[in-house]
């Protein structure tokens, strides 16, 4: 089992702060000097990967739309579209049920070629 510790993004950002500071105004033999690089290092990956969330700007309930959350059921509201999925394509065997049996010989390569435009078009 991890055992792991939530801490706020600024928390985060002043012990970096304090570590850089140790390493620039104290005079450290090689290991700890090591161990320190290495503590700052985790510190900017870990603060490299948390992404902030979006707050919401209201709640949903089934009275209406409020700025407070007033109950574990009201829906948060955002203004801040949806992060984009991954592109996913068609298998082979979904391009011959969607053209059906009468499909021409160059209609799979086709399809492929207008999946590519869509694919293009939805970066």
């Amino acid at each position: 089992m991890t055992d792991t510790i939530n801490i706020p993004r600024a928390e985060l950002r002043g012990a970096l702060r304090q570590l850089s500071f140790i390493r620039s105004y104290f005079h450290l033999n090689e290991y700890a000097s090591a161990i320190l690089e290495e503590q700052i290092e985790a510190f900017r990956a870990r603060l490299a990967q948390q992404e902030e969330k979006p707050k919401p700007v209201a709640w949903a309930s089934e009275y209406g739309i409020f700025y407070d959350k007033d109950s574990e059921t009201d829906v948060p509201l955002y203004t801040a579209p949806p992060p984009k999925r991954e592109w996913v394509g068609l298998t082979d065997e979904e391009i011959d049920e969607a053209i059906g049996f009468f499909g021409s010989p160059g209609a799979r390569r086709d399809a492929r070629a207008v999946e590519q435009k869509l694919k293009e078009k939805n970066k």
